[in-house]
This record gives C-alpha cells, structure tokens and sequence, in this order.
C-alpha cells in the first residue's frame, strides 16, 4: 500500500499465532497496521497508515528472522474468502482480535509510547483526524 509520506512511521504487530514451520522458519498469522505521524509540538498527528492482516513467512538468517513471504488478506469482496484461507484454524481467533477495537487502541498507545520512549521523542500525545489529542500512558 502506497500511503502519504510522514516524519514518522509506527508499525502495530497484533499476533495471531505463530506456527514453526521448519527448525529454521516460522508463519506468523497477525494483524499488521501502519501508523503514520508527523509531529507538531508534542503530538504526534496521524498523516496515513492501514492495516494488512495476513501471514508472514519468517527464516532464520545470521542477522536474526527476515521476512521472505507475505500473504495479505485482500480488501474487498474478496476479503472473507482470503482470511478463511490464509488464517485457516485460526480465522475465529483473527475475528475475535480484529473486532476488540478498544484492545487495539490500547496496544496502539502502548506501542507509540514504547516507539517515543526508545527514540527520546517528546511526544506527549497522539491525535487522528478531527478527534481530540490522546495523552500517552
């Protein structure tokens, strides 16, 4: 997905399960966002993002796990066919945490909490699209 360029770009992992492929491989089935900020003062103003469930393809290098493979759920009317598909046994599991959209806000906050924390930002809060600021936990 091609989004609006930002200052500053914080990925959302949403794990699903995570299945040992190979001694050397691992599938990750989650539910993957982008978030995409700019930041004016002490907030951190969402500019674009989305979210990309699927299932990553995970093998062991040197350098730790890359990423070779990525299955998207696809968007439209081909949406339910493909997360039935890539999600399998797991798909009640993905409905389950794709639709808590108060565990994802949190785990969002959480996570650019973290991402302001480790980089000595001085964000204090975070705000989308004509909704008030959120203060950071």
């Amino acid at each position: 997905a091609k989004y609006s360029p930002a200052q500053i770009c914080i990925p959302l992992v949403r794990i699903v399960e995570s299945r040992q492929a190979q001694a050397d491989e691992l599938d990750v089935l989650g539910d993957y966002w982008v978030f995409n900020y700019d930041q004016d003062g002490d907030t951190l103003k969402f500019v674009s993002g989305g979210s990309h469930p699927g299932r990553m393809h995970l093998q062991l290098t040197p350098q730790g796990y890359r990423v070779t493979e990525f299955e998207v759920v696809e968007d439209g009317a081909g949406n339910l066919a493909s997360a039935k598909r890539i999600f399998g046994e797991s798909f009640d599991a993905f409905q389950t945490l794709q639709a808590d959209e108060a565990k994802r806000e949190q785990d969002r906050a959480r996570g650019i909490t973290d991402y302001v924390k480790q980089r000595n930002l001085t964000a204090k809060y975070y705000q989308d699209f004509g909704s008030a600021p959120i203060a950071l936990p």
